[in-house]
């Protein structure tokens, strides 16, 4: 049996792709950005880059075994847990002319204007929500028949079980809380993603 402890914390320290850096969450706006000038002028978009990564997973904790009863049958376990992604709030900015052509890509927004429109705030990166902890349990099954069959050839029976006790935790939210116009989003923080549900595998394997 093995054990595994990750401490995975990740800063994004710089800006996003509009303005020559590899990572960010823009990529749908290039379209808008080409035929713009120089890189300058889109500084307004970097405002609030500086933060937690999307995939950002602060732990990740995994144990990992199996046991063999005999030469013929075998159980595995795997064990995932994981903390929250942390989001932002992305919305038009308020104060820069420029950025606010791009729509609904910065780090502005009214997370809270649920009830009424009020001014935008500065919504840095991963400062507002989270999504849930993952917690998975995946088990297989291995199993050799005694049958007949020509020298030299095994057959092994397989069945994999994936999440086995269906955890449905909420593994990303729609963090854009404004359209492109500027209006409030009723969606925002939605659960857009969750771990995958149950699933079973059945397999069977022939050596010779």
């Amino acid at each position: 049996m093995d054990a595994q402890e990750r401490p995975a914390g990740t800063r994004y320290p710089g800006h996003d792709p509009l303005v020559g850096q590899p990572c960010g969450r823009f990529g749908d706006v290039w379209p808008k950005a080409i035929s713009l000038q120089p890189a300058v002028i889109l500084a307004g978009l970097t405002d609030g880059t500086k933060g937690r990564l999307p995939n950002d997973r602060t732990h990740t904790f995994k144990l990992f075994g199996s046991y063999e009863f005999n030469e013929y049958f075998s159980v595995g376990a795997n064990i995932l847990v994981q903390s929250a992604r942390h989001f932002g709030c992305q919305g038009v900015h308020p104060t820069d002319d420029i950025a606010s052509q791009f729509g609904e890509a910065s780090f502005f927004c009214d997370p809270d204007g649920i009830d009424g429109p009020l001014p935008s705030v500065f919504t840095p990166r991963g400062s507002v929500m989270k999504s849930e902890w993952v917690k998975r349990l995946d088990l297989n099954f291995a199993f050799t028949p005694q049958i007949d069959l020509p020298e030299d050839m095994n057959l092994t029976l397989g069945v994999d079980i994936f999440n086995v006790l269906n955890s449905e935790d909420i593994t990303d939210r729609n963090e854009f809380g404004e359209f492109d116009n500027g209006q409030l989003r009723e969606t925002f923080g939605d659960p857009t993603g969750f771990v995958a549900p149950r699933t079973v595998r059945l397999s069977a394997r022939l050596e010779f």
